[in-house]
C-alpha cells in the first residue's frame, strides 16, 4: 500500500517520497480538486484593520444555520459565494490587540469562534466578546456584545451546556473578577448570556492555572469534558456540578510538556482533538497526547513554529476523515482513519497563509417547495457554498478547490531493487480504485540509480490502452534501483504501482 512518509529509509515497501495534489484516501490517493480563486471576492480591508504579515482570516466556520462566519484580525463576516463577504461586524469593527503569545500564534485580535445551539460566539481578546445568531440570514444585523457581564478572551468553546472563554479579561460581575491570562472562566449552565459569578446556584465560575507558566492558548470539547491548553500543558476538565465546596468543573493536567500553539492550531475530529504543539502534531482521545507524524515530522517540523507565529493552521474536512494543516507552501493532509497523509499545493508558493473552512458537509445544500402537484410536494435544491471545506486565503481572495477537474496529481516512490543485483524494468501497472479515463492524460518516469539515493529520470513514458506502462522502448531501464513517478492530468485514485513481477535479471528477458 502507498504511502507519504518522506522521511523514511527510502527502500521502505510501498514508500513515497513525494506527493503533489494527492489526497490520502481509504484505499490509497485521489488527484485533488482544482483550485478557484474567487476574484470577484476580494476581501475589502477596514479603515482601523491591520494587514497582517502572514495570518489573515483567523477562523472560518460552517456554523448550524448554514452560512460561513469568517473572522480575520479585526472583522467578523458571512461569506458565500454569491454575494462574497459581508461585514456583519458590530459598528465600528474591532480593535487590535497588542502583543503575541510567547509561542506559537500571532495573538493580535485573532478572532475564536464556536457555535453555542444557534447562537454564534466569537472572542478576540482585544473586544467584548460577540455573539449573533446563525438563523438570521438578514445582511444587515450585525454582531452585538454577548452579555454585559461577559468579559473579553482569546478562546472559547461550548461543552456539555456550559460555553468556555480561555485567557480572559476582568470580569464586571458582582463581585468583580480580575482576569488573567491563565484564567478559564464559564457561562451560566444552559444559558451563554449568564456570566454573573454564582457557582452555587447558576454554576457559572472560573478556574486559574497556574502550576504551569504562560496564558491559556485554547480551549476545545473532548466527548462530555474539555481540554485547556497552554503552549507547554494541556488539562482535561469534567462536569461534577454545583455544590457550596465544589470546583463545578474539576481539572487535572494532562501534561506539563506538550501543549497547543493556539485556537487556530486545533481540531475536534472523531472522539479526539489533533492539534500542533511547539515540537510535533499529536491526536489526543483523553488519555495521552500521541504524535501522528512518524515518517514525516522531519518534513513537516519546519511549519510548526516560524519567527514565533505558527504557521499550521488546523481544519476538520470530516466527509473525507481528513485533518488538513495549512503551511506556508501548501497543505499537508492527514487521513485519521487509515494514518496516511497527502499534500496540496496552492496556486501561489511560498505566500499562503490559509486557514480553511472546517465543515461537517462537502456542500450546503438548500431545498426549496417549488410546487404542490396532486398533494405532493415539489422541491428544488441548490448548493450555496459547494465543497467550501476547501475554502481558505490567499493574500486578500477566497480560494476553494471544486469538483469541475482534477489537478495533476503526482506521487514519487522511493527506491525499489536490491543493491547486489542488476535487473531490468520491463512494465509497470498502476492498480486504480477510480481509473483515469483518457490513458495518455497518464504518464510514468522511471529514475535509475545503484543506490537508493541520487537518481537520474529517463524520459516519461505514456500509459497504453491496457492501463499499463511498457518500459522496454525506453532505453537504460537497467540498474539496481528505480524510482517511479506518476502523473496525470486528471481525476483517478491510486491504490498501487504494481513492479515485482516485472522485475527480472538483467539479460534473461
Amino acid at each position: 500500500m502507498l504511502d507519504y512518509r518522506p522521511d523514511l529509509d527510502p527502500r521502505t515497501p510501498g514508500l513515497l517520497t513525494d506527493v503533489r495534489d494527492m489526497i490520502p484516501t481509504e484505499k490509497g490517493y485521489r488527484a485533488a480538486y482544482g483550485e478557484t480563486v474567487n476574484t470577484a471576492h476580494t476581501y475589502s480591508v477596514a479603515a482601523n484593520e491591520t494587514y497582517p504579515t502572514k495570518v489573515f482570516a483567523s477562523r472560518w466556520l460552517s456554523t448550524p444555520g448554514g452560512i460561513v462566519i469568517v473572522g480575520t484580525n479585526q472583522k467578523l463576516n458571512v461569506y458565500d459565494f454569491t454575494n462574497g463577504f459581508i461585514n456583519v461586524s458590530k459598528a465600528g469593527n474591532y480593535s487590535l490587540a497588542s502583543g503575541v503569545y510567547p509561542y506559537g500564534e500571532d495573538a493580535r485580535a485573532a478572532f475564536d469562534i464556536c457555535a453555542y445551539g444557534d447562537v454564534i460566539i466569537a472572542c478576540n481578546r482585544a473586544t467584548a466578546t460577540q455573539s449573533r445568531s446563525a438563523l438570521d440570514l438578514t445582511i444587515a444585523t450585525l454582531f452585538a456584545d454577548l452579555s454585559a457581564n461577559a468579559p473579553a478572551a482569546a478562546t472559547c468553546c461550548m461543552a456539555s451546556n456550559f460555553v468556555f472563554l480561555g485567557n480572559v479579561g476582568n470580569w464586571s460581575t458582582g463581585p468583580a473578577v480580575t482576569g488573567t491570562n491563565n484564567m478559564l472562566v464559564w457561562s451560566a449552565l444552559g444559558d451563554h448570556t449568564g456570566w454573573v459569578n454564582n457557582p452555587t446556584v447558576t454554576q457559572c465560575s472560573y478556574a486559574t492555572f497556574t502550576d504551569t507558566p504562560g496564558p491559556i492558548t485554547a480551549v476545545r470539547p473532548l466527548r462530555d469534558g474539555v481540554v485547556v491548553f497552554k503552549a507547554n500543558a494541556m488539562y482535561l476538565g469534567r462536569y461534577v456540578g454545583a455544590g457550596t465546596n465544589s470546583p463545578i468543573w474539576d481539572f487535572v493536567r494532562i501534561s506539563d510538556n506538550v501543549g497547543c500553539l493556539g485556537p487556530r492550531s486545533v481540531a475536534n475530529i472523531d472522539n479526539a482533538l489533533v492539534f500542533v504543539g511547539i515540537d510535533d502534531i499529536y491526536l489526543f482521545d483523553g488519555t495521552r497526547p500521541q504524535p501522528i507524524t512518524r515518517g514525516i515530522l522531519e518534513t513537516i517540523k519546519p511549519y510548526l513554529t516560524d519567527t514565533g507565529e505558527s504557521a499550521l493552521f488546523v481544519s476538520h474536512n470530516k466527509p473525507n476523515a481528513s485533518v488538513w494543516f495549512s503551511a506556508l507552501s501548501g497543505i499537508y493532509i492527514w487521513n485519521y482513519k487509515f494514518n496516511r497523509w497527502g499534500y496540496l499545493r496552492t496556486t501561489e508558493t511560498g505566500t499562503l497563509a490559509a486557514v480553511l473552512c472546517e465543515t461537517n458537509t462537502d456542500d450546503f445544500r438548500t431545498k426549496t417547495m417549488s410546487s404542490v402537484t396532486s398533494g405532493y410536494q415539489e422541491w428544488t435544491t441548490s448548493t450555496n457554498h459547494f465543497n467550501l471545506y476547501s475554502l481558505y486565503f490567499h493574500a486578500n481572495e477566497p480560494v476553494n478547490r471544486n469538483t469541475t477537474r482534477a489537478t495533476t496529481g503526482r506521487v514519487i516512490t522511493g527506491a525499489i531493487g536490491q543493491a547486489d543485483k542488476l535487473q531490468t524494468l520491463t512494465r509497470v501497472n498502476p492498480l486504480y480504485a477510480r481509473r483515469p479515463a483518457t490513458v495518455t492524460n497518464a504518464t510514468l518516469t522511471v529514475g535509475t540509480s545503484i543506490t537508493p539515493g541520487n537518481f537520474s529520470n529517463l524520459a516519461a513514458v505514456t500509459m497504453d490502452s491496457s492501463y499499463r506502462f511498457d518500459m522496454l522502448a525506453t532505453a537504460g531501464t537497467t540498474s539496481n534501483f528505480f524510482r517511479l513517478q506518476h502523473d496525470c492530468a486528471e481525476d483517478h485514485e491510486l491504490v498501487e504501482l504494481q513492479t515485482a513481477p516485472t522485475l527480472v535479471s538483467a539479460g534473461s528477458r
